[in-house]
C-alpha cells in the first residue's frame, strides 16, 4: 500500500476537498477530486454523485437518476460502459497495462469526447 492510498492520507483528503467545497462550491474540480478519494475508499455511490456533480459544473451535463444507455462501439462489440467498467477494475487491481488497453478502447469510439466524459464520470 502506498502512502497515498492509505486510509489516514485518503480521510485527510476528503475533509480538504469538503472544505473547499464549503469555501468553493462552484469549483468542478475539487468535486472530482472528492469523488477520486471516495473511489479510492470504495464508497462508489457518494463517488458516483460527486463525479455527476463535476460533470454538471464542467460539461453542463444533465443529472441522471438512471444509468445511461449501453453505447456499442462501431464494431458491435461490449458497451462502451462494460469495457470502461472492466479498464477500471483492472486499474485498481493493478494490473495497469490491461488497463491502458481497456481505457484506450474506450478513447478510441467514434463517440464525441463530451460523451466520452460523461460515460466515464456516470461508470465511475
Amino acid at each position: 500500500m502506498s502512502a497515498l492510498s492509505s486510509p489516514d492520507f485518503l480521510q485527510r483528503a476528503e475533509a480538504a476537498a469538503a472544505d473547499l467545497l464549503r469555501l468553493s462550491p462552484a469549483y468542478a474540480e475539487a468535486y472530482k477530486h472528492l469523488a477520486m478519494v471516495l473511489e479510492e475508499m470504495g464508497r462508489l455511490d457518494e463517488a458516483f454523485a460527486f463525479f455527476q456533480r463535476h460533470a454538471e459544473l464542467a460539461f453542463g451535463a444533465k443529472a441522471h437518476s438512471a444509468p445511461p444507455p449501453a453505447v456499442t462501439p462501431g464494431d458491435g462489440g461490449p458497451p462502451i460502459q462494460a469495457i470502461f467498467h472492466e479498464a477500471l477494475q483492472r486499474h485498481q487491481a493493478g494490473e495497469l497495462a490491461k488497463a491502458e488497453i481497456l481505457y484506450r478502447q474506450t478513447l478510441a469510439s467514434k463517440l464525441p469526447l463530451a460523451e466520452q466524459v460523461l460515460i466515464i464520470n456516470r461508470s465511475a
